[in-house]
């Protein structure tokens, strides 16, 4: 049996093998999203997300395609012309590079990959519409703060606020009042199959989209906040989506709440400090995120020396993802989510400590 440690897609979360066989038991694949039995599940997994991740009440969810769709959503139906973007990795550039490509005028403020940033730092120009920040950046496995995102809310009141969460969520303990956006994917943290985006948004960023509208904004043809509002009213969504993928989202969400999100939240980190200390011990790596503050507690970077190490553990069924981009060959990247268990780290622990 494979190991899984890949940062995304993930290890699938142990309870969707048994929450497939009842979706197809039921034959809900062949339920109308216009049906009260769509209605009914989505509305429940909607409350299940709630009341998982402390999501306020009169803050919608709406389900995509995918997170890297909700950035071209939320730059089209949110910002007229300017955005700013914190810059620290790959992934945390590209919703900068999708706001260039949708021909808007945005900024980026960019530290070196490996770090994160200082809030007495950023500099946030005063044309500003929105801020862009990856609070987890998967590509170099530093992370934001979330006191940063908090004071950035502080200084500029009047800027919107999005924050990717793809690779932190369950984990990571929002404040969702300071922030007017999030968005994440349900394959990573959630540990599901690929193909559902979570776009959590404001009644403030529902407002700004209304604007923008009524100013003559080309909002896109594909789903516009306004599209999802309107659906979201009713319980449904714009148009025939993920059914299998909500449905197990909502059981997924459910099972963690029995479970316990601070006790979740507790095994996350008891498995970073595990790994941490796996990384210091080794002769062979090194961690690219240099400062332990700066460090991702799900997404876990370490510089290798010997590249023989990764097809060793793959030839003895530990999967782990390798670098990203121009990293490929000089890092590996473990993730740590809830579909991995305690005792799963220990034994790739353990294994790689018998290596050396």
């Amino acid at each position: 049996m494979q190991n899984i440690f890949t940062v995304g897609p993930a290890r699938i979360y142990p309870s969707v093998d048994k929450h497939i066989r009842a979706f197809m038991d039921q034959q809900m694949g062949s339920m109308s999203h216009r049906s009260d039995a769509f209605r009914a599940m989505y509305a429940s997994t909607i409350t299940q997300l709630k009341q998982l991740l402390n999501i306020p009440a009169d803050y919608e969810i709406y389900m995509a395609g995918s997170a890297s769709e909700i950035w071209e959503r939320i730059l089209l139906n949110t910002v007229d012309v300017y955005s700013h973007h914190l810059v620290y990795g790959d992934f945390s550039k590209r919703f900068y590079q999708y706001a260039l490509a949708l021909q808007k005028s945005p900024s980026m403020q960019e530290v070196p990959s490996g770090k994160s940033f200082d809030i007495d730092r950023i500099i946030i120009p005063e044309q500003t519409e929105l801020i862009g920040i990856c609070q987890n950046e998967t590509s170099t496995g530093a992370a934001i703060d979330l006191n940063v995102i908090y004071e950035l809310r502080n200084r500029y009141p009047n800027k919107l606020l999005a924050i990717d969460i793809v690779s932190s969520i369950p984990y990571v303990n929002i404040d969702f009042t300071q922030v007017d956006m999030a968005f994440f994917s349900a394959q990573k943290g959630f540990g599901l199959p690929t193909g559902l985006g979570i776009w959590i948004v404001s009644p403030r960023a529902i407002e700004r989209a209304s604007i923008l509208k009524q100013k003559g904004n080309v909002m896109g043809a594909h789903h516009t906040i306004e599209q999802f509002h309107q659906n979201y009213l009713k319980s449904e969504v714009p148009s025939t989506p993920n059914i299998l993928a909500i449905y197990l989202l909502g059981k997924v969400a459910a099972d963690m709440l029995e479970y316990g999100i601070d006790r979740l939240r507790l095994d996350t980190e008891m498995k970073a400090t595990l790994l941490d200390k796996a990384i210091e011990n080794s002769p062979i790596l090194n961690h690219f995120v240099a400062a332990p503050a700066d460090r991702s507690k799900t997404t876990i970077v370490a510089e290798v020396s010997d590249r023989n190490l990764f097809s060793t553990l793959s030839q003895n069924n530990f999967i782990l993802s390798n670098g990203y981009g121009k990293f490929a060959d000089q890092h590996i990247r473990i993730g740590n989510f809830p579909s991995t268990s305690i005792d799963d780290v220990r034994a790739l622990v353990n294994f790689m400590e018998k290596l050396f």
